[in-house]
């Protein structure tokens, strides 16, 4: 027979609205977005299908689990009941829960299970459900600043007590206030201007390998995936950020014209990163699999931006130009402005074909004027070009 609960806990009408409103802009985007023009001429429309599918489907959902969605609990269990379905935990087989109110979500862990019950704090009766939780539930990530923190008092590499263990890591974190706002202000100064571009280019490229270096010879202050009151020092930014900022400006700066010879130099540095940090990163900087999973992924980002920008940087080659003609161009908003412009035939291309070409060249050119393709062959032998 299915208890009752003590307490149940719903949206708020103020968060309900909001999911309500978020979820119908992304139906409608979903049912727009087979309409758009193809992001790359013709022969996109399965994917945009897909993509609009894929909006419609997840603002549906928005919108009716924000009225069939309720948290239940009472004195001997937990249950989240959604759409999709009811999770439920029995308070026997609870291991505790982890987060805080100020990142507005709680994870409950069950003994056994890797994947936890979420929920997230837009619910009615907040105060009473953290009650609720620390009543009947361990605070792990409390627990485990506990544990670490009489680790690091035991660690001899900082210091032959622990009152001085404490004051070294004292001593870094205070530095660590004013470099790691500097590390950020230089970084995002790379993003918006980078200029000069060489710099900025290699220290992207450089910087996540000097991270994992960082954790390997000082594991006593540095930590990858530490929890927000861990007494070590996180480095999850400094060693993502680049990768992220390496991809953009591949994006953003270069046109590759064939992507035959990308994949090698690319497996390779992005496989030698994470190599490298599975390898020296200590193993308790690892929470599970997932983790390294998605440091994997981190890794193949950075990977692709390292190879289009190593590529281009380092190309020492000779320009080759093919005089060709501008049939038609066009705009592709969003986030970031892109402009394409269709040409004839030329050099190594026999097709008529959309090619990526400058905010000039858009605006001051029209069909049928004159315009010149510039080809290098690349440092890694990936081929690029840009129209002027």
């Amino acid at each position: 027979m299915r208890e009752s609960p003590l307490q149940t806990h719903v949206i708020t009408p103020g968060m309900r609205v909001a999911r309500v409103i978020y979820g119908s802009v992304n139906i409608l985007l979903g049912l727009f977005v087979p309409f758009f023009r193809p992001f790359n001429g013709p022969g996109d429309a399965l994917f945009l299908l897909l993509f609009g599918l894929v909006f419609v489907l997840y603002g549906l959902y928005l919108v009716l689990n924000s009225f069939f969605y309720r948290l239940e609990v009472g004195e001997g269990f937990i249950r989240r009941v959604g759409i999709l379905g009811q999770r439920e935990i029995r308070l026997e087989n609870l291991e505790g829960y982890e987060g805080v109110k100020r990142r507005g979500v709680l994870f409950f862990r069950e003994k056994g299970r890797r994947r936890a019950l979420t929920v997230f704090l837009n619910l009615t009766d907040q105060d009473g459900l953290l009650d609720w939780a620390r009543t009947h539930g361990k605070d792990l990530v409390q627990v485990r600043a506990e544990e670490e923190t009489d680790k690091i008092s035991q660690d001899e590499r900082l210091g032959t007590n622990p009152e001085d263990r404490k004051a070294a890591l004292g001593k870094i974190k205070r530095l660590w206030k004013f470099v790691m706002p500097a590390f950020l202000v230089m970084f995002f100064w790379g993003w918006v201007h980078p200029k000069p571009y060489l710099f900025f280019t290699g220290l992207w490229v450089l910087f996540p390998w000097g991270v994992i270096f960082l954790i390997h010879y000082f594991p006593a202050y540095f930590r990858l995936n530490a929890p927000s009151n861990s007494p070590y020092l996180p480095v999850d930014m400094l060693i993502s950020m680049p990768g992220f900022f390496l991809a953009m400006r591949a994006l953003l700066d270069w046109h590759v014209l064939d992507w035959t010879h990308f994949w090698a130099p690319f497996g390779a540095i992005t496989l030698s990163l994470w190599i490298a940090a599975l390898t020296l990163v200590p193993r308790e900087n690892w929470k599970n699999k997932s983790s390294a999973l998605l440091f994997g992924f981190i890794c193949a980002v950075y990977g692709s931006g390292a190879t289009v920008l190593l590529n281009g940087t380092l190309d020492r080659g000779a320009w080759m130009t093919y005089p060709t003609t501008l049939l038609d161009s066009r705009f592709s908003g969003g986030k970031t402005a892109s402009y394409y412009g269709t040409l004839k035939p030329w050099g190594p291309v026999t097709e008529t074909k959309e090619w990526r070409i400058s905010r000039w060249d858009y605006e001051n050119k029209t069909p049928g004027a004159p315009v010149t393709v510039y080809v290098k062959p690349g440092a890694l032998k990936i081929p690029y070009y840009f129209i002027r």
